[in-house]
């Protein structure tokens, strides 16, 4: 499959392992170029973000009602092994999800989870959705349309806080999504990863439609250092944006002197 795949590379050689970007739905590399790719960047990685089929400039954007999770996980071993060591696997939302499945099979340097989908009760948010949003909800249904989901995001994507420009230049980004993928989710059980002592971190978003203590949750089930921040869904985007990659970068950080403490 022919997909978009936007790097950023640091300036000097580096040996910290690449981070590869995987973006939720609606999305495309994009979300990551913003601000992350050159953040993390500057800071000796191989920041790498790429575009599921069907969004983005990749190829499928006319088949993409007929993409599947198998699908997209197809695209994460695609650009994974086009990378020359195992990255740190960095997903937001559905990405989240796509994370823990190439776990799953193979070995990643870390994983890094921004307001991850809480695989395992998806059913249960989507009735949830529902009841919030019942009109919009029954017609996405009924038409197979996940477009006509989005006049609801503003109030479930960005914090109250965020300036009604932010939201709305993002907000016009977004774009179709796979109706089966979402479907997929809703019948997807907690994955078991390769490596259960793979460190983990996840970010949770305290103004967000998945409840908190779903992400309480998943930190317990894979051991993951849980991090909470006033901001909405879209971490990555938010105005406040940095201080959650200072944290990824902390975190990343303490992770490598662990590393290196272990080999001696």
């Amino acid at each position: 499959m022919q997909l978009e795949v936007i790097r950023r590379t640091p300036a000097a050689p580096s040996t910290r392992p690449p981070l590869l970007f995987i973006h939720g739905a609606y999305h495309g590399a994009w979300c990551w170029e913003e601000h992350f790719l050159a953040y993390f960047a500057e800071r000796g990685y191989d920041a790498v973000a790429f575009s599921l089929r069907g969004h983005g400039q990749s190829a499928g954007r006319e088949r993409i009602a007929h993409w599947g999770l198998n699908d997209y996980l197809e695209d994460v071993r695609q650009v994974a092994g086009e990378l020359d060591q195992p990255p740190v696997v960095v997903g937001h939302s559905l990405g989240g999800v796509l994370a823990l499945l190439c776990l799953a099979e193979q070995e990643a340097a870390a994983a890094v989870l921004l307001a991850p989908a809480a695989v395992g009760a998806m059913r249960r948010d989507a009735l949830r959705w529902l009841v919030r949003h019942p009109w919009a909800s029954v017609t996405s249904f009924l038409t197979r349309d996940m477009r006509r989901l989005l006049p609801t995001f503003r109030r479930h994507f960005f914090a109250p806080h965020t300036p009604q420009e932010v939201a709305d230049r993002y907000l016009a980004r977004m774009q179709e999504e796979s109706f089966r993928v979402i479907s997929d989710q809703t019948r997807l059980a907690p994955p078991v990863l390769k490596n259960a002592n793979t460190p983990m971190l996840l970010l949770s978003s305290a103004y967000d439609s998945i409840p908190p203590h779903r992400h309480k949750a998943m930190a317990r089930r894979y051991g993951a250092t849980l991090r909470t921040f006033d901001l909405g869904h879209e971490l990555m985007l938010e105005p406040e944006w940095r201080i959650v990659a200072e944290c990824m970068d902390a975190w990343l950080t303490a992770i490598e002197v662990e590393n290196r403490k272990s080999k001696h």
